[in-house]
């Protein structure tokens, strides 16, 4: 049966097999049906993996399954569809596990006997039980990408619509018991929502709750996500740990990321330079500079340097952004100077404008510390010339660099500087809203306006 369902494309490609098999001769019917079971499966594996190889073992035996169905071959069919059935359901795969029932209701009924009408009721019932987990997956993600968008368009404002939205769909899921008997991937999409949700409320400790448990189940269930999805949702927990200034838990949580458990070097370094971007918020949160820099000097740059074709522009902006902050609140000035035109080197129109013009305005402070009055003015001049849209009355970088253009002729140690830093004060505001450069870079123009007048005051004591 397995020769005569050969095509004569088959029968050239795999001669050897069969010529090596077809004309042997067996001593005894034990070692005929031995010899025969493995040139069946010699010549089937070497069949079905000729026309699709699969990343994802079980949609490549289901596909062996269904090409060998489609050959009349139903005993070897159903072994192998057996096999990636029960993969599939161990990972919850409901969209191939739909295929796969309606492959052993077509196989079932080749047959006669008297069993086919309970094995095709069965797995009608299985196919419906499908689209009812498919459906309720669909429902979850799409309340999860209706949040998602809302964030992305307003930030975390709890607007009515939001409101009205909850209320409407899953508002008995924001508090109550998950059901034990949803899918892990709805169980995970309802975690993610309420995540979201408590963010929306102000209600932090509860979305760190939800985060808490996200992790868990992708780690618990790896066979269902991944380990990329397990560390993603780790360091998305580290970083909110470092948002809410809990040390303890950051650190706690830091320790769990083993990057030598990633087998794919790709994805090793995508995540080694995420951990480079928390201990990086770390050091600049809790205010541990010198050992910032420190670790920058040392692990980052030999990192950089032996990674050098493999890292992205992006990353390598990024990077070198947080190198200069480090070396600026280290008071290494001109050091900082040589990072920033790093990071400028790896700067393209259009992309994370928010990062390069936090860098400018940094780049600006650089200029008054170095004493280099001449290039600070270009520089004010030429923010305000390309960065009009950031450039807002009610900004402090607003009057912070209308008086750095005012007083430039003024730039030096003595004590008409510190009126002028006295008169900037009463401008700008202590709130941080006021400040886009804080919230990712640890810099205050409020707190260094503070900190300059103070040096004043040292001297002049």
């Amino acid at each position: 049966m397995l020769l005569t369902s050969l095509t004569d494309l088959e029968r050239k490609r795999h001669a050897a097999e069969i010529k090596k098999f077809q004309n042997q001769a067996f001593t005894s019917k034990n070692d005929e049906a031995v010899k025969r079971h493995f040139f069946q499966e010699k010549i089937v594996e070497s069949l079905t993996t000729t026309f699709l190889i699969e990343h994802k073992e079980h949609v490549q035996i289901y596909y062996e399954a269904y090409m060998l169905y489609s050959k009349g071959l139903d005993v070897l069919a159903s072994k192998r569809l057996r096999k990636a059935i029960e993969i599939a359901e161990s990972i919850e795969d409901f969209q191939l596990l739909f295929l796969m029932y309606n492959l052993e209701m077509n196989l079932a009924l080749q047959h006669k006997e008297k069993l086919v009408l309970g094995t095709v009721k069965k797995c009608a019932q299985k196919k419906q039980l499908c689209i009812e987990k498919i459906n309720l997956i669909a429902k979850y993600e799409q309340i999860n990408m209706f949040l998602r968008d809302q964030y992305n368009t307003n930030g975390f404002v709890y607007t009515p619509e939001i409101e009205s939205y909850l209320a409407n769909f899953i508002a008995e899921d924001i508090e109550g018991e998950i059901p034990s008997g949803y899918p892990v991937m709805v169980k995970l999409l309802i975690t993610k929502i309420r995540y979201l949700y408590f963010l929306f409320i102000e209600q932090e400790e509860k979305a760190l709750v939800s985060n808490e448990e996200m992790v868990e189940l992708t780690r618990e269930n790896i066979g269902i996500f991944s380990m990329d999805d397990y560390y993603n949702a780790l360091f998305n927990l580290c970083f909110m740990t470092l948002s809410m200034e809990q040390e303890e838990k950051f650190l706690h949580y830091l320790s769990h990321i083993e990057l030598d458990k990633i087998e794919r070097p790709n994805l090793q370094l995508k995540h080694y330079y995420n951990t480079v971007k928390l201990r990086s918020s770390y050091f600049m949160t809790f205010k541990k500079y010198k050992e910032g820099l420190t670790y920058f000097d040392d692990e980052v740059t030999k990192a950089l340097k032996e990674n050098k074709e493999q890292t992205d522009f992006a990353t390598k902006l990024a990077i070198y952004s947080e190198y200069t902050y480090i070396c600026y609140h280290n008071k290494e000035y001109d050091r900082a100077m040589d990072m920033l035109s790093m990071a400028y080197k790896f700067s393209k129109p259009g992309f994370r404008d928010d990062v390069i013009n936090c860098l400018k305005v940094l780049e600006i402070v650089l200029c008054y510390h170095l004493g280099l009055s001449t290039l600070l003015v270009s520089k004010c001049n030429s923010y305000i010339k390309n960065y009009p849209e950031s450039y807002q009355p009610h900004f402090n970088e607003y009057h912070f660099i209308n008086f750095l253009v005012a007083v430039n002729r003024d730039i030096i140690f003595d004590d008409k500087m510190q009126h002028h830093f006295l008169d900037l004060k009463s401008k700008v505001k202590e709130e941080d809203e006021y400040n886009y450069t804080y919230f990712t870079n640890n810099f205050s123009i409020y707190d260094w306006m503070n900190e300059c007048i103070a040096s004043y005051e040292a001297v002049k004591a």
